[in-house]
């Protein structure tokens, strides 16, 4: 009876023995996976912190490359841009032809050669009978392409606005200059005329009227 106690005995204190190895080992295990994890993260920012700047870095160089190549796009296409807005509402006159128009006081009549730009713009008071009576007037002008200009008008009892791109000059070298009495229905010698194609697709002459605020007059030609 004894004996087998003590073999109990002997027995449980290795078994003893071997729980507190087992928890020690276990422990330990515990311990160093716990170390790893607060050893990890401080040598991780170091070589993290290194990785941005070379982005950065990266990323300001295709930055700067895109601005440079950008520019230069913009630099190559700005002329032919200008010249487009330019010319958007240029008016051409058809050539070798006799165009017709009236307001509510006179008739028009605007003549167009073969053989240069130039055009004459005649008009009658709506009582006369020919173009070629003593009372009307006319004058030699030339179709100018300026930078666009918005302009208000009165086109068929209506005000609306709109883009100029041509103006009718007086021939700066020529000497025979029309009768200030051609102006004189419209603004004197501030009359400016423009032309412009409207929405039927018929051109249109501009007249500034008289006063500096006022809506042009205009004449629909056929």
């Amino acid at each position: 009876m004894k004996r087998d106690q003590h073999n109990n005995q002997k027995r449980n204190a290795i078994l003893n023995k071997l729980l507190i190895l087992v928890g020690v080992i276990i422990i330990g295990l515990v311990a160093f996976i716990l170390g790893m994890q607060f050893v990890q993260p401080t040598a991780i920012p170091a070589s993290s912190q290194s990785i941005p700047t070379t982005t950065r870095s990266s990323t300001s160089s295709q930055a700067s490359t895109a601005t440079s190549t950008t520019t230069k796009f913009s630099s190559s296409t700005e002329p032919s841009a200008t010249l487009e807005k330019t010319e958007a509402y240029a008016v051409d006159f058809p050539k070798g032809d006799v165009l017709m128009g009236e307001d509510d006081s006179f008739k028009f009549a605007v003549t167009t050669y073969l053989a240069n730009d130039s055009l004459i713009v005649s008009y009658t008071p709506k009582e006369s009978h020919s173009q070629d009576a003593h009372n009307g007037e006319s004058a030699t002008l030339y179709p100018t392409t300026i930078p666009t200009t918005r302009i208000s008008v009165v086109e068929n009892g209506l005000t609306k606005d709109v883009k100029i791109n041509t103006e009718l000059k007086l021939p700066a070298s020529d000497s025979s200059k029309p009768n200030l009495a051609f102006f004189q229905p419209f603004n004197g010698d501030d009359t400016r005329i423009y032309s412009y194609l409207n929405r039927g697709g018929n051109i249109v002459l501009a007249f500034s009227s008289s006063g500096e605020h006022g809506p042009y007059s205009t004449v629909v030609l056929q």
